[in-house]
């Protein structure tokens, strides 16, 4: 089992995938492969090189693996995470961008008159 991290207004939550795996293991797919990998005539999750049904994976060694994953990932996302929130509440002014570009075009035109 993996972990898909999703935003829901100012909260981040965490929703399981699962993974699934082919039984030859040539493949390993999760839930976010759902639609490619669904057999519509029969209804069961097949792999995309050999045709086998899929099974899911749920050992411990997978739930721990996730669980590294999602605390190595929080640890990365700390500094940028912080940084944003020091930015709540700062508005950006409207057309800031566009009177730059024309501030930049004009300046440029005068330069390319001097020449």
């Amino acid at each position: 089992m993996s972990v898909l991290i999703v935003r829901q207004g100012k909260k981040l939550q965490y929703c399981s995938i699962t993974t699934l795996e082919c039984l030859t293991r040539c493949t390993r797919y999760n839930d976010l492969d759902a639609a490619k990998i669904l057999n519509k005539d029969t209804g069961v999750f097949q792999c995309e090189h050999c045709n086998v049904e899929l099974k899911e994976l749920s050992s411990a060694e997978n739930v721990d693996r996730s669980q590294a994953r999602r605390t190595q990932l929080a640890q990365q996302l700390k500094p940028i995470v912080e940084q944003l929130k020091r930015t709540d509440g700062i508005a950006i002014p409207k057309y800031l961008f566009l009177k730059f570009m024309q501030q930049l075009i004009f300046v440029k035109s005068q330069e390319l008159k001097s020449l």
